[in-house]
Formats: structure tokens, sequence, C-alpha cells
């Protein structure tokens, strides 16, 4: 017969297997979908990697549910106003991006969405205390994109003033909803 010790350590096995097979489906990346060709690839690293197709500047690139349009790109010394700015030695790069959302939730703007990278494979983010520089007091970070309707603002990287082909990497989310990657090619705009 079964005594009550016998049929925990059963039943806590049982759910140990459980978990574990839970969580080993939850991070085998084969079970990411990838089949979009613009929405980019897999990240599973820290380094995005994409399916290779890359984008222009005025490009739309189709990330799964995000839609990411940078219009223009430029680079500054300072930004702000006269009264409120921020200066560097090196320099500001500063994109006006506009973000569609063809899904039937809202997403959220932040930061980890947007990554910059130079011909030197060095690695850039936003810098969140640029937001309120650059977009003269509509805040872009932290602010859902509701569906249907796009969100626009200007995001700023400071980057070394030896920064030359700069390429965006924007994801399809945060966190484990951004597991796909689209890449914009700026150009020029940097180490002029």
């Amino acid at each position: 017969m079964w005594n009550n010790t016998l049929i925990r350590r059963w039943c806590l096995a049982a759910f140990t297997i459980l978990v574990v097979i839970y969580i080993a489906g939850c991070s085998n990346p084969s079970a990411k979908s990838t089949s979009n060709e613009q929405s980019g690839s897999e990240t599973g690293q820290e380094t995005p990697q994409t399916s290779g197709k890359e984008h222009k500047l005025g490009d739309t690139v189709v990330v799964d549910k995000l839609r990411y349009k940078v219009s223009s790109a430029s680079t500054q010394k300072k930004i702000g106003n006269d009264s409120d700015n921020k200066t560097t030695d090196q320099q500001f790069i500063v994109l006006q991006v506009t973000i569609a959302n063809t899904g039937t939730a809202a997403q959220l703007v932040d930061p980890s969405l947007f990554k910059l990278k130079d011909g030197q494979a060095r690695e850039f983010e936003p810098m969140f205390d640029g937001d309120m520089y650059v977009n003269q007091g509509n805040i872009f970070f932290l602010q859902d994109v509701n569906p249907d309707s796009p969100r626009e603002g200007n995001i700023v990287f400071e980057v070394p003033a030896d920064a030359t082909q700069l390429k965006l990497f924007v994801q399809s989310g945060i966190g484990f909803e951004g597991n796909h990657i689209g890449t914009i090619d700026l150009g020029t705009i940097a180490g002029k």
C-alpha cells in the first residue's frame, strides 16, 4: 500500500519534471518563429542577429507587430534649447523615428527597443535623459503605442566622434517579445 510520504515524493518528482520540460520548451530557440523576412531573426544572445536584410533612412521596417521608420538622422554637439541643453565633446546622433503598432494591444516604447552599432562593432544605447532635450517636453520613451495610432519622436545616442558606418537595430518588443530584429543603415551621417 502507498503511504503519504511516497505519494508526496512521486508528486514532487512529477512536478519537477514538468517544470523542467516547460523551462526547456520556453528557452528553445528553434521554437521561436522567424518566418517574416523583414522581421529579422531571433536574438538568443545580447548582440542582435538579423536576417541580413538592411533598410535605409525613410524605409518602413516591419519587425513583427511593430513598424519603424527613421525619417531623418543628424549629428549635433548640443541638444536642447538655449535655456536647457546638454553638450558633448563627442557627438550626439539624433534620429526622428515613427513607430506604428499593428497588433491588438498597446506596446511600450522603451529604450531597449533601440541599439546603435558602428563599423568598429561598438554598441550604444539611447540616452534616456536625452528624451527631454530632443522632444521639447513631449516624452517619447515609456509611452504606449496603441494599435493603429503611430507615435513620432526623437531619440538620441551619444557616440565617439570617430563613430562611422552606423546601423540602428530595432526590436519587436521588450524582453521575450524582442526576438525579432530589424536593421536600418544610417549611411554616412556621423564622423563629419
